[in-house]
């Protein structure tokens, strides 16, 4: 637990720290979780080209499944391979489809800041790549709708939380904060449902009206959505720890370094 509690302080120091260590593939802890750092660059490209999929399950990682309903993240298997090739790959691949909208709304968040007021930078920066994001999947304004930045918010503070050993079980307790959380889930699953809606009547030229087009599961369509508007925040945490962590494991144990992971285990 020392090591998870030095890595929690400050990873990147934790992880220089292993330099030292002159093997190819270094193994360490973090609390139960086994982890090995690849020092070979042939070797980490090995991995991330790798299409073999690890034979375990999501874990804890389905915890989220309360705010999102699906998706990519949560999808293993075949299912996450057309997901991830018919939904994400084509939008991913088209610099077209933010173009321009990251740098005006930058001007125009530097543009409202009073010379010599303070600001909190992190709520600045998040609220800002989620209206980027959201004129991204739907060409309108999130800044002009609140109530739906404030759902936003609570679902990545639930994200956190969800991970936890109670997680789940907290999702469902009869307490305020609780509550606050699965009326912010509903209340942008609600516009987000509206948006989809209004999207298969009448297309236009956004991300979503793509996602409608690509996939007729509305759910699915809206599970979507709500990764793509989170993914600048949690994902790249939570998605090298169940995403990458895992093939690592999976490609050492085809190579012959370490027993392979079996179902269920992370």
């Amino acid at each position: 637990m020392l090591a998870l509690a030095r890595f929690g302080a400050n990873p990147l120091t934790f992880l220089d720290g292993l330099r030292a260590d002159e093997r190819d593939v270094v193994p360490f802890t973090l609390g139960n979780l086994h982890c090995h750092l690849l020092r070979r660059p042939a070797d980490i490209e090995a991995v991330l080209e790798s299409e073999d999929w690890p034979p375990l399950s999501r874990g804890r990682i389905m915890a989220l499944d309360r705010w999102y309903g699906g998706g990519l993240i949560l999808t293993e298997g075949p299912e996450h391979h057309r997901q991830r090739d018919e939904l994400w790959k084509p939008v991913l691949a088209d610099p077209s489809a933010a173009a321009g909208r990251a740098v005006a709304r930058a001007g125009r968040r530097a543009d409202s800041w009073t010379e010599g007021a303070p600001i909190e930078l992190f709520a600045e920066l998040r609220s800002l790549c989620w209206s980027i994001e959201w004129e991204t999947l739907t060409g309108e304004d999130l800044d002009a709708s609140p109530e739906l930045l404030q759902a936003q918010e609570a679902g990545i503070a639930a994200m956190q939380w969800l991970l936890g050993p109670f997680g789940e079980a907290r999702w469902n307790w009869p307490t305020p904060a609780s509550g606050r959380t699965r009326a912010a889930r509903d209340r942008l699953d609600a516009a987000i449902d509206a948006l989809i809606a209004e999207r298969r009547a009448r297309p236009r030229d956004d991300v979503l009206s793509r996602f409608v087009a690509a996939e007729s599961d509305d759910a699915l369509v809206r599970a979507t959505f709500k990764q793509w508007l989170g993914a600048d925040l949690l994902h790249v945490v939570y998605g090298v720890a169940a995403l990458v962590t895992a093939p690592v494991g999976y490609w050492l144990a085809r190579r012959g370094g370490v027993r392979a992971p079996g179902p269920g285990r992370r």
